[in-house]
């Protein structure tokens, strides 16, 4: 990347621009002021362009039935938002002096078109790069006529296949502006873009607009020429009319709609990874710390300090107690409630031998449970609760 591309880059991206639409405008920079990628994946800057010109707002296509395909709305609109989405392949503008279907590349470039957009039926755009010779013949009525070359079913590079993109805009004039650097300056233009798909040439109506916008000499788009230009105002609309609703860069719009609704879309896809993750985390710690509690209260069960029908509600209040960061004092040392409850059980005093037989029963039957034993279970539940309402379980 040269520093003209870093720099419109840069401006872009600080003003808010996506990745995609900022490297779009970078690249469309650089090729305006003559710079071109060689062979060696670099750079290079070619002869710059003479005094050019830009004419915003050309209306170059519309609704209806051309060449027997229809063009509807729809289908309008997302060829516009389709060419859009073509990085570094912006429509060129050729001069022509027949109308027929002859290839654009027998003719001599003469710009690009930028910033298309729908609207009211149909597709404007502005003519960047428009030579000085071929300004003036405009101006003169020396191009009458134009014409837009669609591709249908293009496919570009990665595979992908669109319905209708648009490759060219034709000045259809009686002959070529006697300008002898004309092919020289077409030179500024060449590429080596795919064209796959079927074409189609259509010739289209509307008046130039009065008011195109003369670029810097040598055509070099800085960051600060970069800036959205306004549109022009429209004329007052007459006493009783709607005023007309202003162009809408729908195209640009939608590609940036879409943009974000699949940033969007990714961005669920690794919460929803991220909370799978979490969860098995959870579960997995949660399983190390349930096998810890089985080990101490298997210890105590086996020593007689915590009977087998005490096990379960000892162990929920446990598992409760384990995760919590709380600290107490007990006896000289700072302990977790976790810690405290296995001291407070570990200094028991046996009741039973684990595998002592009993008298009556098993250890856990109501009959076994000495006033003792009732007392301190009863102190055991008053602990919880104070624990509860404090917060901190």
């Amino acid at each position: 990347m040269n520093e003209l591309m870093e720099a419109v880059y840069a401006k872009c991206m600080a003003g808010g621009g996506s990745g995609e639409l900022c490297a779009r405008e970078a690249i469309a920079a650089a090729r305006e002021a003559g710079w071109r990628k060689g062979e060696d994946g670099k750079w290079h800057r070619k002869e710059a362009m003479k005094e050019t010109y830009e004419i915003p707002n050309v209306e170059i296509f519309g609704t209806g039935k051309h060449r027997g395909f229809g063009f509807d709305d729809s289908v309008i609109a997302q060829m516009v938002a389709d060419t859009n989405a073509q990085l570094g392949r912006e429509p060129f503008i050729f001069v022509g002096h027949s109308e027929d279907d002859e290839p654009q590349d027998s003719h001599p470039r003469a710009g690009l078109l930028r910033n298309l957009r729908f609207h009211a039926g149909k597709i404007f755009a502005d003519f960047s790069g428009v030579p000085a010779a071929v300004y003036r013949a405009i101006k003169n009525g020396g191009f009458p006529k134009r014409s837009v070359e669609l591709i249908r079913d293009f496919t570009d590079k990665a595979g992908n296949v669109y319905p209708w993109i648009i490759d060219a805009v034709a000045l259809i004039g009686a002959a070529h502006p006697e300008v002898k650097d004309l092919r020289d300056i077409s030179k500024m233009y060449a590429s080596d873009r795919d064209t796959s798909g079927v074409r189609l040439v259509i010739e289209t109506s509307g008046e130039w607009p009065d008011t195109p916008r003369e670029n810097a000499k040598e055509n070099i788009l800085m960051a600060e020429e970069l800036k959205p230009q306004e549109e022009p105002k429209a004329p007052e609309p007459a006493k009783g009319a709607e005023p007309a609703p202003a162009v809408a860069d729908t195209g640009a719009l939608d590609a940036m709609r879409a943009e974000r609704d699949a940033l969007k879309a990714e961005l669920d896809a690794l919460k929803s990874e991220k909370t799978k993750d979490a969860d098995r985390i959870a579960a997995l710690e949660k399983r190390i710390n349930e096998m810890g509690v089985d080990a101490q209260l298997d210890k105590l069960v086996h020593e007689g300090k915590v009977t087998p029908a005490e096990r379960e509600a000892e162990k929920a209040l446990m598992m409760e107690l384990l995760p919590l960061p709380n600290k107490v004092k007990f006896g000289e040392k700072d302990v977790t409630l976790y810690e405290r409850r296995v001291a407070e059980l570990s200094a028991r005093k046996p009741v039973v031998e684990f595998g002592e037989k009993l008298p009556k029963g098993d250890p856990g039957d109501a009959d076994e449970w000495t006033p003792e034993r009732l007392k301190r279970a009863q102190l055991t539940k008053e602990k919880v609760e104070k624990l509860r309402s404090g917060g901190l379980l």
